[in-house]
């Protein structure tokens, strides 16, 4: 079989794109894994989120995503609220401080993607999403 070095290219591209990320991280003063939280909250704002909601959606455990909720919690940026519907629960919310903050990241991040994709026409983008999203499942199935 041939050796494309499809993994090389994919981490020197994660590594670039959190490096990069991590820089914006340090203007707010707030990690990479918080700023990806924040931007799923900001991008599901009409959705109730719990904690078990971001434990599946970022496979990390439940202890992990904790502690990360309680930072957050304490840098003024998420609100855990009851859930009307199990009191048992709590949901999380942006607060205001939170909102802002995922509205300047994520334009950051947007301008950082468009900045990945430049010279890429709108099927050349659709078709490596499409390859990407395959060789994630591809990799997935092996575990």
């Amino acid at each position: 079989m041939k050796c494309y070095h499809v993994g090389y290219y994919i981490k020197k591209i994660s590594n670039n794109f959190e490096n990069s990320k991590r820089t914006n991280c340090v203007k707010y003063d707030i990690t990479s894994q918080q700023t990806s939280i924040l931007l799923y909250l900001f991008n599901h704002l009409d959705e109730k989120v719990n904690q078990k909601t971001l434990e599946h959606y970022y496979e990390i455990s439940s202890a992990t995503i904790s502690g990360i909720i309680t930072r957050m919690e304490t840098k003024n940026l998420i609100a855990r609220i009851p859930n009307p519907v199990d009191k048992r629960d709590k949901l999380i919310t942006l607060s205001v401080k939170g909102e802002e903050t995922a509205k300047a990241i994520k334009k950051s991040i947007l301008d950082l993607e468009a900045k990945i994709v430049k010279g890429f026409d709108d099927n050349e983008i659709k078709t490596l999403l499409s390859f990407l999203e395959r060789m994630s499942m591809n990799i997935k199935e092996e575990k």
